[in-house]
């Protein structure tokens, strides 16, 4: 798991996996328009990752926090690219 300010990531990483990725908010996030909001951005933010990442070898699920819901989708990338590089499955952006 690796905690950001905006949501966590928990990642399950083995050869024979192939690439899944979850998102999650919770009631604590907001109401629902501002769940569904922090959602969205996650999912663009890998959408838009996903073809400098790994084809296989990794499950990852994002946990969003309620600043995930105000952050801009800079703020969300950086911390994406920042989680992914920790891990080793993103050389460099």
């Amino acid at each position: 798991m690796i905690t950001g300010k905006a949501f966590k990531a928990y990642f399950l990483i083995s050869d024979c996996l192939d690439r899944r990725a979850g998102f999650i908010a919770g009631k604590r996030v907001g109401n629902a328009v501002l769940r569904n909001r922090a959602k969205r951005l996650l999912k663009e933010t890998y959408r838009r990752l996903k073809n400098q990442l790994p084809a296989c070898g990794f499950r990852v699920v994002f946990v969003a926090k309620s600043k995930a819901a105000t952050a801009t989708p800079g703020e969300i990338r950086n911390e994406m690219v920042w989680m992914f590089e920790e891990c080793g499955l993103l050389k460099s952006v």
